[in-house]
């Protein structure tokens, strides 16, 4: 009978607590949203994007490697990385005491050789005076004259020598072979260096050009006179002429170089930037590269719901044409994003609704 009692009495119990916790999650509220206010919305379009883009290099349009035509040690460094020289101007002098000598030498062998020219020709007139006087035979007026000749050619050698040991001596001052900058100094002084090794470096700064790899898929399109897109690090766009397409195709990497004129100076050798073609490719969707938001390594964009509440969506990117980016995934075409302002944006915010 105990039993009886008490049973119904907990069951009677124990509703009571479930209804008081089913009361008290009903009158609980949801937390208020941040309002978001100062956005620009945008709708995600299908667009007409660049079918094609690579990398490149940028390059001086002449650029020289310097290289000493004889050994020697270097004396004297006279421009370093980054100066302007005009041609001609001395950049190494290299010490060379053998090639100093030998050009001494060399003079002193031209003195000596212009003095016995000099003897035989005035030996030969005398000679010739004396047989017109018949007072000598006229072979011994041949020898004078044939005595005449060897000396005169000995010192034609004897010039000879000396201006190839001056010119020698002459490649020991390393001179530029144009008006240009200095982009690379290889050369130390006390350094001992042999012909043919590059010291310096020099280009020329009124021209650079493009240097990249084309896929052998694209040759049927590629053509000189074209003019691309150039897409530089601070994502600014100039236009470039194809200038130069390789006839032959690199068999590894299946692709092609190419030489694109850039306009103006204000480049500098080995930057990096994006060959943009001009070729299409069916619209797809894109939206653009100021909506886009990299977390980590997340990359996303923010959404505004029809009930103007703001969620950060995640997204995967394809290739860059300009200003856009293609989404592959994570988007259906029909959502607003914030294009502006993105700075302001909150995930689970309330945007204000003003007009964009």
């Amino acid at each position: 009978m105990v039993l009886k009692k008490i049973v119904p009495s907990l069951l009677i119990t124990f509703s009571l607590l479930l209804t008081g916790c089913s009361t008290t999650k009903t009158h609980q509220e949801e937390p208020a949203r941040t309002v978001v206010s100062g956005l620009k919305l945008g709708n995600v379009e299908k667009k007409s994007l660049s079918g094609y883009e690579i990398a490149g290099t940028v390059k001086a349009f002449q650029v020289t490697n310097i290289a000493p035509q004889t050994t020697g040690r270097v004396k004297e460094v006279l421009e370093r990385e980054g100066a302007v020289v005009s041609q001609g101007q001395v950049l190494v002098i290299l010490d060379a005491p053998d090639a100093v000598q030998r050009t001494s030498g060399a003079g002193q062998q031209v003195m000596a050789a212009a003095a016995a020219s000099q003897l035989a020709d005035a030996t030969y007139s005398r000679m010739l005076s004396l047989y017109q006087s018949d007072a000598i035979s006229k072979q011994e007026l041949d020898r004078a004259y044939a005595a005449q000749q060897s000396a005169a050619a000995e010192a034609a050698r004897a010039r000879a020598g000396f201006a190839e040991s001056a010119a020698v001596e002459e490649y020991l001052n390393i001179r530029a072979p144009y008006d240009g900058q200095v982009t690379r100094q290889l050369a130390e002084v006390g350094a001992l260096v042999s012909a043919n090794q590059t010291l310096i470096s020099i280009e020329d700064p009124s021209h650079y050009e493009v240097e990249a790899w084309v896929d052998i898929a694209q040759a049927g399109k590629v053509s000189s006179g074209m003019t691309v897109d150039i897409q530089r690090n601070d994502e600014s766009l100039q236009k470039g002429k194809i200038l130069y397409v390789s006839p032959s195709v690199t068999p590894d990497a299946r692709s092609f170089l190419i030489k694109i004129l850039l306009p103006g100076k204000d480049w500098r050798s080995g930057e990096y930037v994006r060959v943009q073609f001009p070729f299409e490719i069916a619209k797809k969707l894109a939206v653009p590269r100021s909506a886009v938001q990299e977390r980590g390594q997340l990359t996303g964009v923010y959404v505004v719901g029809q009930d103007n509440v703001i969620s950060f969506r995640l997204i995967r990117l394809g290739r860059t044409s300009g200003s856009d980016i293609e989404v592959i995934s994570g988007l259906t075409g029909e959502e607003r994003i914030v294009v502006s302002g993105v700075e302001n944006a909150v995930d689970g915010g309330l945007w204000k609704g003003e007009t964009s």
